[in-house]
């Protein structure tokens, strides 16, 4: 069963903020899957206040005589990082700028990686441009920033359509329609219709 819950190497976060993260309570079975879950929650903890580096780990202490074990929580916090740039790959038609719009995270700013991972899901709802995979962080050396990139596929969005007929009221006729969710690059829609 669980005894206590100790923190070490925590200075950001107070011990109760990260307690309340562990979904067990002291007497509880002790549960591996249990522990991990908590584990993540505190990463995600420190991942909104710059910390995407936080290594967090834990052991347990038997007690002599006792079905009871007490676990502690072992942090390295590492460093906060602040956004030096934001790059997105593969968008040969969509301007940057449609892009930049939908990312939560702001160059200059401290990293949050829940406001990343919802930046991701909004440029995923675009339906012209499509992320491959989550964002790349990669440490600019000997500073405490990361460079955001963000690789991506063009999506077609264009439809094109042509039709015709004949009435023997109205005679012969022609349709054409174009239509386009991301026209010139810029996440505009467009819609034409011609009749003849």
């Amino acid at each position: 069963k669980l005894g206590e819950v100790k923190f070490e190497g925590n200075t950001v976060f107070p011990g109760n903020d990260l307690r309340a993260s562990l979904p067990l309570k002291e007497g509880a079975l002790l549960s591996d899957g249990a522990i991990d879950f908590g584990l993540q929650r505190i990463r995600a903890l420190y991942g909104t206040k710059g910390y995407v580096y936080a290594a967090v780990s834990r052991r347990f202490e038997r007690k002599e005589g006792q079905p009871v074990a007490d676990v502690v929580v072992e942090i390295d916090e590492d460093q906060a990082y602040s956004v030096r740039r934001i790059d997105f790959v593969g968008n040969n038609l969509t301007q940057d700028e449609v892009l930049r719009r939908e990312m939560n995270v702001t160059e200059g700013e401290l990293i949050d990686k829940n406001a990343l991972t919802r930046s991701m899901d909004k440029l995923r709802q675009l339906g012209y441009w499509q992320p491959t995979g989550e964002a790349d962080l990669q440490p600019v050396t000997g500073t405490s920033q990361v460079d955001v990139k963000v690789h991506g596929d063009e999506q077609s969005r264009n439809e094109i359509q042509v039709g015709g007929g004949y009435s023997e009221l109205d005679g012969g006729f022609f349709l054409a329609s174009y239509s386009t969710r991301n026209f010139l690059g810029r996440g505009d829609s467009l819609n034409l219709f011609a009749q003849v």
